[in-house]
């Protein structure tokens, strides 16, 4: 399901409450990117978030700090599922 216009501002501003402040300008991952093209994945959103609230980012850590944890945590979760049998 689609969300609405309005479904899709809300969820935007609720994600930059929480931290997500800028947008993502030419990013396909993202949907935060100004293109008006919903994404149904919202998976890197909440996992961008996780990495923004992860203990290896503490206050005042640069923005590629919080982007070096986001990828660490997507190349442990793509070995993890590599060693499923």
């Amino acid at each position: 399901d689609a969300l609405t216009p309005l479904a899709e501002c809300l969820y935007e501003e609720f994600m930059q409450t929480l931290g997500l402040l800028n947008d993502s300008q030419d990013s396909s991952l993202f949907t935060f990117d100004n293109t008006g093209i919903t994404r149904e994945d919202r998976a890197p959103d909440f996992q961008l978030l996780r990495a923004l609230y992860s203990q290896d980012v503490t206050p005042g850590d640069t923005a590629q700090k919080a982007a070096d944890v986001f990828v660490n945590m997507q190349q442990e979760r793509l070995i993890g599922v590599a060693a499923r049998p």
